[in-house]
């Protein structure tokens, strides 16, 4: 079984990956304080808020519900 987070996490090393993104520019168009950020979301994931689904849509150009709804879904996932 795959963990929680770690479908989010997929999602957006996707999304990364298919733009052609480096970390860095992943980092400045989340506007992240510094690069540690990106790579500690991408190494360990992190749960879902309404201001991270708002900078992801941002991000890349999806909706805020797409990302609020993956993130629902990974939470009771995560407490079953």
């Amino acid at each position: 079984m795959i963990h929680p987070k770690e479908v989010v996490r997929q999602s957006v090393a996707e999304e990364i990956e298919a733009r052609g993104w480096t970390l860095d520019e992943f980092t400045e168009r989340m506007q992240f304080g510094y690069r540690a950020s990106a790579n500690d979301y991408l190494t360990y994931g992190r749960r879902m808020t309404l201001v991270f689904a708002m900078r992801l849509a941002q991000c890349f150009g999806t909706s805020v519900d797409y990302w609020l709804r993956l993130g629902g879904r990974v939470d009771l996932v995560g407490r079953l």
